[in-house]
């Protein structure tokens, strides 16, 4: 993975043959996010098919509709700047995480394919 500097680095762990689990670093003085998915990672080298599953981190979710339901409330039209603002963050957080998840997919493709030609 190519490390700028910013960006929290991917923690790995072995949960079975060919199955990984992966999380972004929550506390890192670089990123500027909360990671809302962790992710999974199962590899066939028979198959050589790597697939790679972002599964929901839903506590900084229900925390934000949490948050919109306490500080909007009640609603009217200067109120929805809010929920608004809290959807694209979360929107925003996702796309980037997206982002690295394929760059972890990339890496462990390229692991894989050095594996091979060298087994």
């Amino acid at each position: 993975m190519p490390d700028s500097g910013w960006h929290a680095p991917i923690l790995v762990r072995q949960i079975g043959e060919n199955q990984f689990a992966f999380r972004e670093k929550m506390i890192h003085f670089g990123m500027g996010y909360t990671p809302l998915m962790h992710g999974y990672i199962k590899c066939d080298p028979n198959l050589r098919h790597i697939e790679i599953r972002g599964i929901a981190n839903w506590f900084p979710v229900c925390f934000s509709i949490f948050l919109m339901f306490i500080l909007a409330m009640p609603l009217d039209t200067s109120d929805i700047i809010f929920p608004l603002f809290l959807l694209g963050l979360i929107w925003f957080i996702y796309v980037k995480q997206k982002k690295r998840f394929r760059q972890v997919k990339e890496a462990v493709q390229t692991l894989c394919e050095k594996e091979s030609t060298n087994g």
